[in-house]
């Protein structure tokens, strides 16, 4: 953990902005170099090339005179604190949402208190609960905080060096920077697959797209559900091995004979029961192996003309005796807007399937997997209900951050206007771009965006 914290030290404070452009009071004469101090009318600047040197105050610009003068009012600031322990929040598109720790007679650190905002340009390296150690935080002004669902809030702001804090300090005072932070929208996607049991150990197979920017993964283990990890992945099947917690039956998915064109087959595809909590009983489709398919001439894939539930979440493909001869694609099933093509639904992948023969090579090659063996039972029926006792339910969820670009609208606060008259026939209700709905009598209710009394979430404040 120790070195963590001073891996995440080095992110932070040892970030490197561009050289500052000074000008001189004539405006004849410039110099590149970062602001390293001003003792009384001297200002220490260091060059891009070359030693550190000293310049008269006087001698630059009106500009380059006030941005002096900020960043040492940053830097003396910063010495009066001292280097602090903080946690992050979140990340915000202008830095990060942070709390200082705080050193406990027993301790132990506690992260508390009022949230201010972090001005880096590393922020999207630093996840929330991210703890940073030994962070000397450089006065940048204030700001205004608005959340979805509150009024605004007053926000201390710092940055990294002396240096960022001047430069955003005096762009939020020019008005060139604006000195409201948004909070983001978090955008919500949960994704249901069916993957199957490869390994006692709690080991399952899932399609590779399915986890694609999943903030988290849960796997129905019976009565219970378990967090998952991914331990492998095959970029050129689109597969990926899953570890959870629990000892599962593995099915067994290695073929007698390699598949061939025109092979009868049987498509066996599974779904939910009612309840969504189990695997449904499988619904079997006769049909044959019409193409092999793959990259680079690689026959990993083939189709089948089987007729697919298109409610399926996943699925084998069997011979007549029994074997399965490949694993359909896993069809994911979203709640919300899908993200992207791979999310959406299509009819076109339901007949496509991942050669066994391909993923036993793959699965190989992963400790602990106990599933490479030919089935063994005399019938499809016996096939069927094995590969339903392997089916596994995996849940994914996603989520998305995206900030807002302006406050929300105060309607009636003194000195706002809405900008444009209400639209006619404005109901009673409006719908924020966070998707929260607001009565007429809320402070947030606005009229320009009206919506249903059903429509988003109700607003915590008025209860929409």
């Amino acid at each position: 953990m120790k070195a963590r914290l001073i891996l995440l030290f080095a992110l932070l404070g040892l970030t490197h902005l561009p050289a500052r452009e000074w000008r001189s009071a004539a405006g004849g004469r410039t110099l590149e170099g970062d602001f390293l101090r001003l003792t009384g009318d001297q200002v220490q600047l260091k060059p891009a090339k070359g030693q550190a040197m000293t310049v008269g105050l006087a001698l630059l610009s009106a500009e380059d005179q006030t941005f002096a003068k900020t960043a040492q009012a940053a830097l003396d600031a910063a010495a009066k604190m001292g280097p602090q322990m903080l946690e992050v929040v979140q990340p915000l598109t202008v830095g990060l949402l942070c709390r200082l720790g705080v050193k406990m007679s027993s301790g132990s650190i506690l992260y508390t208190g009022t949230q201010f905002l972090l001005i880096t340009d590393q922020a999207s390296a630093l996840a929330p609960g991210t703890k940073v150690k030994d962070q000397p935080l450089y006065p940048a002004g204030d700001r205004k905080y608005h959340t979805s669902q509150g009024g605004a809030t007053p926000l201390r702001a710092f940055a990294t060096s002396a240096q960022l804090a001047a430069e955003d300090t005096l762009l939020v005072a020019a008005g060139t920077r604006p000195a409201d932070v948004m909070e983001p929208v978090v955008e919500v996607v949960e994704a249901t697959s069916i993957g199957f049991a490869i390994g006692e150990d709690g080991l399952v197979l899932v399609d590779s797209a399915l986890l694609e920017g999943a903030t988290a993964i849960s796997i129905d283990t019976g009565n219970d559900q378990a967090p998952g990890t991914v331990v492998a992945s095959d970029p050129e099947l689109g597969v990926s091995v899953l570890s959870c917690k629990g000892v599962l039956l593995p099915a067994r998915l290695a073929p007698r004979k390699p598949v061939e064109l025109g092979q009868p087959i049987y498509a066996l595809s599974l779904g939910l029961t009612s309840t969504r909590r189990s695997v449904a009983d499988p619904a079997i489709t006769k049909g044959i192996i019409s193409k092999l398919s793959g990259p680079g001439g690689k026959e990993l894939y083939f189709q089948h003309d089987a007729a697919v539930d298109t409610e399926s979440l996943g699925g084998v493909v069997l011979s007549e005796k029994g074997d399965v001869l490949g694993v359909m694609i896993p069809r994911t099933r979203i709640k919300g807007p899908p993200r992207s093509a791979a999310e959406a639904p299509s009819t076109s992948s339901l007949g496509t399937c991942v050669r066994t023969e391909a993923l036993v090579t793959f699965l190989k090659t992963v400790p602990k997997v106990s599933a490479t063996r030919a089935a063994s039972e005399s019938s499809l029926q016996a096939s069927g209900d094995a590969i339903k006792k392997a089916g596994i339910i995996v849940r994914i969820t996603k989520e998305t951050r995206r900030e807002a670009t302006a406050p929300p609208t105060m309607a009636g606060a003194p000195g706002t206007s809405t900008g444009t008259p209400p639209p006619s026939g404005a109901s009673g209700w409006s719908l924020s771009k966070a998707g929260i709905r607001h009565n007429a009598k809320c402070q947030y209710f606005n009229a320009r965006y009206p919506c249903s009394e059903t429509e988003g979430r109700a607003c915590k404040a008025c209860g929409g």
